[in-house]
Parts: C-alpha cells; sequence; structure tokens
C-alpha cells in the first residue's frame, strides 16, 4: 500500500516532489497500487520507486527518472514516457508499455490530475 505522505507531496507536482527527494534520498518511495491517471508528473525523480500496481495511465512522465523503479503490474495505456530514464526499470506484466504523446484526443476527458488511492 502506498505511503499516504508520500503522495501529498507528489500530488504538489514534480518540482516539489524532487526537492523532497533530494532532502531524504534514504527514504523508500512506495506509490504503489494507487491511480495516478492523467498525473502530470515531468521530469519526477522516481529512482527505486516502488509503483507496483499503480494506474499510470494518461501520465505524463517526460524525462522521469525511473532508474530501478518497480512498475510491475502498472497501468501505462496512453502514458508519456519520452526522455525518460528506463535503466533497469521493472516492466514486467506492466500493460501497453508504450511511450505516446499525449493529445487532446486521449485527455479531453480529464480535468485535472487524479491523485488517489484505487
Amino acid at each position: 500500500m502506498a505511503n499516504r505522505e508520500q503522495l501529498i507531496i507528489l500530488r504538489q507536482g514534480s518540482d516539489i516532489w524532487n526537492k523532497w527527494r533530494e532532502q531524504n534520498p534514504h527514504i523508500e518511495i512506495n506509490l504503489s497500487y494507487i491511480n495516478l491517471t492523467g498525473a502530470n508528473l515531468i521530469g519526477a525523480n522516481f529512482i527505486e520507486a516502488n509503483l507496483r500496481g499503480t494506474n499510470l495511465s494518461y501520465t505524463n512522465l517526460t524525462k522521469a527518472d525511473l532508474t530501478k523503479a518497480n512498475l510491475s503490474y502498472t497501468d501505462l495505456i496512453g502514458t508519456n514516457l519520452i526522455e525518460a530514464n528506463l535503466t533497469e526499470t521493472d516492466l514486467s506484466t506492466a500493460q501497453q508499455p508504450v511511450s505516446q504523446k499525449l493529445s487532446s484526443k486521449h485527455t479531453s476527458h480529464i480535468n485535472k490530475p487524479f491523485l488517489s488511492y484505487e
């Protein structure tokens, strides 16, 4: 189960999240089994993060660092992974790990990022 405090910090955006990660480099990141559909997480630091089972569909992870992250069992349908660092990322059993640009066709139903526990 995801860490509620970490989710609250992530909801504040990539810049705040990345600053928090810099200040807390030894804290294990657990954002597993949550819904991040349509979130804008450009450049987010998810190094060694546990994102297992998280819904990342239509999430913008452009230039995000997912080095050694656990993305097993995630939903990546429509996720933007352009220029994301996927070095040693666990994508086993992830659904549709496809990089594609977000377009109005895919995001017209999303008013704002939906970040919540499933």
